[in-house]
């Protein structure tokens, strides 16, 4: 039968009506991409598989919507954590002695995390034995953490007790000035705001200190923190306390369980997380 003969045009018109309904139908959800329709037909003129193309790419688009969808809310359901040995050393194991305080919170929230933690880290101070690793600024100049961080329903960032002194090229260590902890803790935060926009009570800021060091290498750090995060808006958590020669360790500095429920609860208590995740 000819291609011009009515009863094909007919047929083909009515699928074509089909096809061309679904469309519109997912486009007006956002679901399909643009396809100029007097192009389509002039391309796909008298050819049976111009309905099929059409309902194909239909199909196509949706299901690369919905995979884009799920993945924003599997990024809105993350807590990003930037930490030290006090979030490095510890694990995500529900009810394990080691279990991280970081572990405990995401339970608490319905979140799932994504820790970017080195033992060492700091604003200044690169992670790892030597100082061969990162600072947080390095991990964030990552395209998948800046990504992950734009993206996150909160993030924590723990740390600042390594800052008081850093490596010495050749061995050793040397003394962080004020000045210096306070421009890298500044420009960290200030590009973590920049990636997040939005509501700031949603990253926190914690410098958990234990019995072990000077006091007043704690006073002078956790101040130059304190004031950088206070410059974005975000939540500083004050841990004044809470570790104790009865909740860390015996280097006086890592949290013990209930070390680590303690920091667990003052995040808790003092921040809007809750309100955070979806």
């Amino acid at each position: 039968m000819s291609p011009s003969h009515p009863a094909v045009a007919k047929r083909r018109f009515t699928a074509i009506a089909v096809a061309a309904m679904v469309a519109w139908g997912l486009t007006g959800a956002g679901l399909l991409a643009t396809v100029p329709a007097a192009q389509s037909s002039d391309r796909y003129a008298g050819s049976a598989l111009a309905p099929a193309v059409v309902v194909q790419a239909v199909v196509d688009t949706a299901a690369g919507a919905k995979a884009q969808a799920k993945e924003r809310i599997r990024a809105a359901n993350t807590l990003v954590v930037f930490g030290d040995s006090v979030t490095a050393r510890y694990n995500d194991r529900a009810g394990h002695p080691e279990q991280g305080f970081w572990s405990m919170l995401a339970g608490e929230l319905g979140a799932r995390t994504e820790v970017r933690a080195q033992p060492g880290a700091g604003f200044v101070n690169p992670g790892g034995v030597g100082c061969t690793g990162s600072t947080f600024g390095g991990q964030l100049a990552r395209p998948a953490v800046a990504e992950a961080v734009a993206g996150a329903g909160a993030v924590v960032i723990e740390g600042g007790r390594t800052d008081t002194q850093t490596c010495r090229q050749g061995g050793g260590y040397d003394l962080v000035p004020d000045r210096q902890v306070g421009r890298a803790a500044a420009a960290f935060m200030a590009q973590v705001r920049r990636l997040r926009g939005g509501d700031p009570a949603c990253t926190v800021v914690v410098v958990p200190w234990g019995p072990a060091g000077l006091v007043a290498n704690r006073d002078r750090i956790t101040g130059i923190v304190r004031a950088a995060a206070a410059r974005q808006g975000f939540t500083f958590v004050d841990t004044l306390g809470l570790l104790t020669e009865a909740t860390t360790i015996e280097d006086g500095v890592h949290p013990t369980r209930s070390g680590n429920e303690a920091l667990t609860r003052a995040i808790l208590d003092q921040s809007a997380l809750e309100g955070c995740f979806a």
